[in-house]
């Protein structure tokens, strides 16, 4: 599933010749998404109920990227440029809010810290476009939109071990069961970046 989320930073530029330009800088970003699964409720009793959970993540990242900009001439106020590189990012905290859809009354559980679910870090390839408008002098408002695509899996835990009707299953002590892999999701994204350099 899909949510809307944001970052901001600061970003530098370093000019090899007068169109190619390397960048970096320092992000504060905030991403996830939704997943859904067979899981288990933990009831007030302690007890485990099979059900079909959607789960939302909230990762927040410190991000890094290394970006190598392709420009065209200034044309009037306009200039036109390509980016492509990679994004890494590191975790900073992970929450996740819980959807229980087959229990009774589908209880909900919010902000639960989920740090220990998510893989330290992540990283993304990074391709897109955008045009900056000279305001006056060496100040420049830009805007562009990437593709962001991941391929580190996010999750570092396990699913749960089904049953031959689907859903989750419990040992003989009520426990859960768990899978010997590991769960796998990637995030990838479309980011809309609005700027201004000095």
């Amino acid at each position: 599933g899909t949510t809307l989320n944001f970052n901001y930073g600061l970003s530098t530029e370093f000019f090899l010749t007068k169109n190619y330009i390397f960048s970096t800088g320092l992000f504060i970003s905030s991403l996830g998404g939704e997943v859904s699964y067979e899981g288990l409720y933990k009831d007030v009793s302690g007890n485990y109920l099979p059900s079909k959970v959607k789960q939302s993540y909230n990762i927040k990242y410190l991000e890094i990227p290394i970006v190598l900009k392709l420009r065209t001439n200034q044309l009037g106020y306009m200039t036109y440029y390509g980016v492509f590189g990679l994004r890494t990012a590191f975790k900073l905290s992970a929450g996740s809010d819980y959807d229980y859809v087959d229990i009774a009354g589908s209880p909900k559980l919010e902000n639960e810290n989920t740090g220990d679910e998510v893989f330290f870090m992540n990283t993304w390839l990074v391709i897109g476009g955008g045009v900056e408008y000279n305001l006056s002098g060496n100040t420049n408002l830009s805007f562009g939109i990437t593709y962001n695509n991941g391929f580190i899996n996010v999750l570092d835990s396990k699913p749960n071990e089904l049953g031959a009707n689907g859903k989750a299953i419990v040992d003989a002590n009520g426990a859960p069961v768990y899978k010997d892999k590991d769960a796998s999701a990637n995030i990838n994204y479309f980011a809309l970046e609005i700027g201004i350099y000095f």
